[in-house]
């Protein structure tokens, strides 16, 4: 390799490796930290699961719209809801004030609270 390659190549990986840390970096504010909505490991948006799973965190600004809002952890939260709102709870069990938090975004998002009857009475 001749010693323009060998720079450009190390060059090139010192970015490659800044712009990685970069974005393993632990955010500073919590309204930044990655949000987190549960559903069945195996969901796929389209299919319907069996049951609803409870929400244990509150939504964050990924879900909430705007600039904040991150289209994948949102359209799966809303593609959720759309496909097993209506469903019982997996434990038999009634929503919880999380699970309505959630329930309420989805309406003020959807403009619709028809897919989430189940959690919201």
């Amino acid at each position: 390799m001749t010693p323009r390659r060998t720079i450009a190549s190390a060059l090139i990986a010192t970015a490659v490796v800044t712009v990685l840390a970069g974005c393993s970096s632990a955010p500073t504010d919590p309204a930044d930290a990655p949000a987190v909505f549960a559903t069945q490991p195996d969901f796929q948006p389209g299919v319907t699961p069996p049951c609803l799973v409870h929400q244990t965190e509150q939504p964050n600004t990924a879900y909430q719209g705007g600039d904040d809002s991150q289209s994948v952890p949102q359209l799966t939260f809303l593609a959720y809801f759309t496909a097993a709102g209506q469903e019982p709870f997996c434990d038999g069990q009634a929503a919880t004030d999380t699970d309505r938090t959630w329930a309420q975004l989805y309406n003020q998002l959807t403009g619709s609270s028809r897919n989430v009857t189940t959690i919201l009475g």
